[in-house]
């Protein structure tokens, strides 16, 4: 590698992108192919404005897009800015003061000496409307169209009134003046920083469209080599989301109406707009060496190019971007046959992909056998960033070549057909970067109008460097979140508070018993917060809420429990034991496969131990302490460590005392019931050597036995239509069949020291506390080995000692437990550790709820790093003005012109009394209607949110709607794939929007129902569900990714009406019964939804049956589907299984029938296609009609004459075709993506499934035939 004395190093670099608050976070996910794209925030544009079937100029078909509002936060004093003026100021110049800043920080030049009369900053940045602007836009000339407009049509509006509403709107806007006014010119973006950085070099911006960033490093970089400067820094900032700008290219249909970004994606339809800004750091090559500058990377060469008339303004021009590219190479001296990476333009549109395309064939030629270099475009990410577009670029190519790994790019599922006359390729995963010369990348830039820019990036040497400290830890993606926690004597000192957080200011947070806490606290956040407060009704989590007028901590206790052994163990805890100091202990590493059972049981065991332990070491450093403690099983020795009944001194000793094997009795087997004891304990009659180990919740039981004794239970409870399952681990805990191995515990205990504990420790084999004698602690703990866990008797007698809130201490299932037992009781159930989000964003949530439920300890260690006292968050947008002024005295047009004339005047005073007397008997129609409630009568319009978890563990009924069934003896839940079906989440819908509705409210129908994706439910689905009130008796509801309806709710259902018909047109028997159905395996369902009692009838446009009703949600209608779906089984030749995902409407007549009562089902098909297949159903009681449905439409899956035997025996059948030769030949044909995902999902175990998603989505198919 040889220098050239024009090379360019980037010694330093700050950025804010979508996703991204700074250059680590940005790194990681860079790396980890992180989708960075939103909805738009309401604080930027407001709902109104999206209408994808309107084509008017002021809405828009996309609301998508890549935001950076959470990170705007600016240290006004710091730099020397008054607040009030910050607030008025374009937000570009603050921020883009405030990276430039960061930038020469990264540099190290924020403490060491430099040259500032030889430093300049030249930045791209685009003359869009900003948010500065468009308020003094309102200020001057809406204000005044607003009073205007009242003038002309309230002619008689007294001035001071018009004066008022002025005087409103303008105040709702913010503050202008002349110490904002300076803010709101364009140009000083760049000279605001010179000023306060003092840098005496050149100072400007620079407007190229799209590629004004490079440009500005193309000028950069000029100026280091004329002599004219030492050091540089450019970049580009774009923070335009105006309503404006989105109108531009709306109606230049320039993006996604998929709402996805795709470069170099054969289906991409446009971009989508996206935000943010970066600077970067220059100096010459050789006085970066010199002055031991570290050098992300050296610009190798520039170049700058027009379209000139080869294309026009709208239509990129290959040729002009060839121009531009070729350049840069020239100038750099090097080969472009030696690139590796290319950072993109890459904006997803058609056109310009097809151009750029034709570019890189051009200038770098085909691959020709050697290895395909890597394509990508940040955009795919963040989204368009416009004139900060190509810093975005550049940010990404040095970390790439400084870092030596190859960057994914986002959503080419089907590459563009000209990328294959490229030598590049896409990749959808980050890869080790290979080669044996320097590093090498290029980024493009190419803007609107044809103004094309090229960089050539190389490494500094072709060593990677030893450490990186941009790079974030494993869990570092969920940092500390912001957390907003108040408190006040009363609701009107805490709404004062919330009230002062919206309008920027700080709060005088006070103290009191009337608390709340917000994660996240956005403006749009927090207005809800303010709703919920107004309310009055307390809040206890959802969507990261909490808020009560008297927590239960106030008089109850607070009680942390300790989890067992349970199956999916899957701790996060990396950034916790980072924010503790503590290393990882190799219990909490992901699970090791190569492990025997035995040595996995021992694993987790150590695991849930040492969990506890540092979860009980981050609730000590905030001062949260438990004033109870118990275990459930293993547990209960986490509970004697951390109460300290086992002293510290003796506490490691202990745990490693757990030899290997102890834990482990052979032959005996575990077996979840989702029962109560009473209703499983009467099929053990008659069996040996088992019995109930667990009581855990009215409708959980564990049954510990032998293994023969377990199969016969198995079959019992089936019969009975009891969900139960094995489970994957074998030991005799809690049940008299650990008595053989119970002596080397006894010596273990023997010589143990004990102590009393430091807090109450409650045992879960009595339901009461521990003994105070050491004697009988030992008694009592070895019992604990052989007796029956009463976790639910002992949760019951916690809360009757006062109890109120319960923290475990782990993850697991005891939250769920507690829940279930407390039903209809107020308490507090939370795990301080779940598999959804990071070790460090839960323990901020559960400390969260514990302040709320008034627990006074310091939370300050979970707050974002302390920021100066001046730091503000300045506002994006600018959102519509809502009035609270409502004028006065405003009558008629005419009122207050008296005619001369006196018939005239007669008749203007008539039509007077009639208008005043139309006003009375509105006023008394609105009066009277107020005193008849409706069935949504009170409910506010914005809408309502929470979030509701999914399991096998809290909806034990799941497992019996797995799609994929396993081997006898297979234990793996994952494997067998449990969803939720459609029709429960209808029902979750209906119990949602009854929850809003007045008491008395009864569900009478749903309509516009889609459902989208499958809901899988292990190890645990956390989704967020929003209802709102769309019209009277009518919620629209959505489970958010998952699916949406609309359900209307009434007083009291219609009349039912008689069946008019029952049997179909030339129908014939069926060839197999009900019990068939189920048993040769037409239907994957097991009993909990087998609730097809009798197949009836069949046709060629429906079929008829029989459904008894069992107690899963949602059973009876995915039984009605059942029907359905056989009949597209028997009436089709390919694509024969269907599944539903879309209903026009519901009408039900009445409640939902009690279990075990029979419906009658009459399915009517009346449209089937390639893809689809609709029906309209009635079910019915008799002769009368309990609920119609019509438009229940189903989608076909890919499933050819191979593939359907496969899927209802796959023990039976192979994919593959055996050959003569003794090979075997599969054929791919061409595989829709659903059904490679059954064939995945089908054939490899938990572990090649993690292989098989690892590999990307362009590779899995030939992964998958090649296995």
């Amino acid at each position: 590698m040889k220098n050239n004395s024009k090379d360019s190093a980037i010694v330093g670099m700050a950025c804010i992108f979508p996703g991204a608050p700074d250059l680590a976070h940005y790194w990681h996910n860079l790396t980890q192919g992180v989708d960075s794209i939103t909805d738009v925030p309401e604080e930027r544009w407001q709902k109104e404005f999206y209408d994808p079937e309107s084509t008017a100029v002021d809405r828009f078909y996309c609301k998508r897009g890549g935001f950076v509002d959470d990170y705007a936060d600016f240290d006004a004093l710091g730099f020397g800015v008054m607040p009030v003026a910050a607030q008025g100021a374009e937000p570009d110049q603050l921020l883009a003061l405030q990276i430039a800043a960061h930038a020469l920080s990264d540099a190290g030049y924020d403490t060491r000496e430099f040259a500032r009369e030889r430093t300049g900053v030249i930045l791209g940045r685009g003359n869009y409307i900003g948010a500065g602007m468009t308020r003094l836009e309102q200020h001057v000339r809406t204000a005044e169209q607003l009073v205007s407009c009242l003038k002309d049509l309230l002619p008689n509006l007294p001035s001071e009134e018009l004066a008022r509403v002025k005087t409103e709107f303008q105040s709702r806007i913010g503050n202008y003046g002349p110490d904002t006014a300076i803010g709101l010119v364009p140009n000083l973006t760049a000279s605001r920083i010179a000023n306060r950085l003092d840098l005496q070099g050149p100072a400007y911006t620079v407007d190229a469209a799209c590629a004004s960033s490079l440009l500005a490093v193309d000028q950069a970089v000029r100026d280091l080599h004329d002599g004219r400067a030492d050091m540089m820094l450019a970049g580009g900032v774009h923070l335009s989301h105006d309503v404006a700008f989105w109108s531009v290219f709306c109606q230049l249909g320039a993006l996604s109406r998929k709402q996805q970004i795709c470069p170099f994606d054969q289906n991409a339809d446009g971009i989508l707009i996206g935000e943010g800004l970066g600077v970067i750091v220059l100096k010459r090559l050789a006085d970066a060496i010199r002055d031991d500058d570290r050098i992300y990377a050296v610009i190798k060469g520039t170049g700058v190019s027009s379209d000139g008339r080869e294309a026009s303004l709208m239509m990129p021009s290959s040729g002009g971007q060839v121009q531009a590219v070729q350049q840069a190479w020239t100038r750099a001296g090097i080969d472009p046959a030696s690139v590796g990476l290319i950072e993109a333009h890459g904006t997803g549109t058609p056109v310009g992909d097809t151009a750029e395309l034709e570019t890189l064939a051009t200038v770098f030629g085909q691959a020709n056998g050697a290895p395909r270099a890597v394509l990508g475009s940040v955009k795919s990410m963040i989204g368009h960033a416009m004139p900060a577009a190509g810093i975005a670029g550049i940010i990404k190519a040095a970390l790439a070549v400084h870092q030596g790994v190859l960057l994914p790019s986002l959503h080419c599922k089907v590459p563009h057909p000209k990328l294959a006359d490229t030598r590049f390729r896409v990749i959808s995963e980050a890869e080790p970067w290979v080669c044996d010369g320097p590093r090498r990348a290029g980024v493009n830039a190419f803007g609107f109008g044809g103004i094309n820019a090229h960089v050539v990036l190389e490494s500094h040497g072709t060593a990677l460097p030893e450490g990186f400290d941009l790079i974030p830890g494993a869990d570092s993606e969920q940092t500390l979140e912001e957390l907003l926690l108040l408190a006040a004597t009363d609701t009107t000192a805490l709404i004062e508070q919330l009230q002062a957080k919206l309008a920027n200011q700080a709060p005088v947070v006070g103290s009191g018993p009337v608390r709340l806490a917000l994660i996240n606290p956005t403006q749009e956040r927090l207005s809800k917060a303010l709703s919920v407060v107004q309310k009055g009704a307390s809040r206890r989590g959802r969507d990261g809420l909490w808020f009560a007028q008297e927590g239960l901590l106030a008089e109850g206790k607070l009680g942390f429990l300790f989890p067992g052994v349970e199956a999916g163990f899957e701790p996060r805890v990396q950034d916790l034991a980072r924010w503790l100091g503590v290393e990882v202990h190799e219990s909490l590493s992901p699970l090791d496969t190569e492990l025997s059972d035995e040595q996995q049981l021992e694993r987790t065991g150590m695991g849930v131990v040492t969990l506890a332990r540092m979860l009980n070491q981050a609730f000590a450093r905030l001062g949260i302490e438990a004033q109870v403690m118990a275990g459930h099983s293993i547990g209960e020795w986490s509970a004697m460590v951390e109460s300290q009944m086992i002293p510290p001194e003796v506490a490691s000793d202990f745990i490693s005392s757990l030899a290997p094997g102890s834990l482990q009795v052979p032959g005996v087997v575990f077996v979840a019931a989702g029962a109560g004891v009473e209703k499983v304990a009467p099929h053990l009659e008659g069996l040996t050597e088992i019995a109930i180990s667990h009581d855990n919740c009215p409708h959980q039981v564990i049954i510990c036995g032998r293994e023969e004794s377990a199969d016969v239970l198995i079959s019992r409870l089936t019969e009975n239509r009891i969900l139960c399952q094995k489970l994957p681990f074998k030991s005799g805990f809690h049940s008299p069949l650990f008595s053989d191995f119970l002596k080397p515990h006894q010596d273990n205990l023997s010589t143990l020291t004990l102590q009393t504990p430091r807090v109450p420790l409650w045992s879960a084999t009595t339901g009461t506390p521990y003994p105070s004698e050491a004697s009988e602690i030992r008694t009592l703990a070895a019992e604990h080995l052989l007796k029956p866990v009463a976790f639910r008797q002992l949760i019951e007698a916690m809360y009757d000692d006062g109890v109120r809130a319960f923290v475990q201490l782990g993850c697991g299932s005891l939250t769920g437990f507690v829940s279930d037992t407390l039903r209809g009781q107020s308490h507090l159930s939370m795990s301080a550790n779940v598999t959804q989000r990071s070790g460090l964003n839960q323990l901020q949530r559960v400390a969260a709820a514990l302040f709320v439920e008034g627990m006074d300890a310091d939370l300050s260690p979970l707050h974002k790093t302390e920021r100066a006292p001046s730091l503000l968050r300045l506002s994006l947008g600018v959102p519509l003005v809502r009035l609270d002024t409502r004028l006065s005295g405003v009558s008629s047009p005419a009122a207050g012109n008296v005619a001369s004339d006196p018939v005239v005047a007669e008749f203007q005073a008539l039509m007077g009394d009639i208008e005043c007397a139309g006003n009375e008997v509105y006023q008394a129609w609105k009066d009277s209607a107020q005193d008849t409630p409706s069935p949504t009568q009170g409910l506010s319009s914005p809408p309502v949110q929470q979030t509701v978890t999914y399991s096998v563990d809290s909806h034990p009924h799941l497992m019996d709607h797995c799609f994929f069934r396993q081997a006898a003896g297979s234990s793996s839940v994952a494997e067998r794939y449990p969803v939720v079906p459609m029709t429960m989440t209808l029902q979750a819908m209906i119990d949602v929007a009854l929850s809003m509705a007045s008491p008395a409210s009864v569900a009478v129908g749903m309509s516009a129902i889609r459902a989208y994706k499958w809901l899988a439910v292990w190890p645990q689905a956390e989704v967020e569900i929003t209802s709102k009130l769309v019209g009277k008796g009518r919620i629209h509801v959505s489970v958010h990714g998952y699916a949406e309806g609309v359900v209307h709710v009434a007083d009291s259902f219609e009349s039912a009406p008689q069946v008019s018909e029952v049997a179909l047109d030339n129908e014939t028997e069926i060839s197999i019964t009900a019990e068939e159905l189920y048993s040769d395996r037409w239907m994957f369902h097991g009993p909990a939804y087998q609730g097809v009692s009798e197949l009836t009838a069949i046709c060629d446009q429906g079929i008829r049956g029989s459904i008894i009703t069992t107690s899963a949600p949602g059973a009876l209608l995915d039984n009605a589907g059942q029907l359905f779906g056989f009949w597209v089984m028997q009436n089709t030749e390919i694509n024969r299984l269907a599944m539903p995902v879309k209903v026009d409407s519901i009408v039900f007549y009445g409640p939902h029938p009690e279990v075990g009562e029979i419906l009658e089902c009459r399915v009517q098909v009346n449209h089937l296609a390639a893809r689809e297949v609709r029906c309209d159903m009635v079910l019915h009681r008799h002769d009368t009609i309990w609920a119609t449905i019509s438009g229940w439409e189903d989608w076909r899956f890919e499933t050819d004459e191979r593939l359907w035997p496969l899927m209802r025996y796959p023990e039976r059948h192979l994919y593959g075709e055996i050959a003569e030769q003794g090979y075997c030949m599969v054929r791919s044909n061409t595989r829709t993506a659903a059904s490679l995902d059954y064939l995945s999902r089908r054939f490899l175990c938990e572990a090649e499934r993690t292989q098989y998603d690892a590999v990307g989505e362009r590779r899995q198919p030939a992964w998958l035939m090649g296995r």
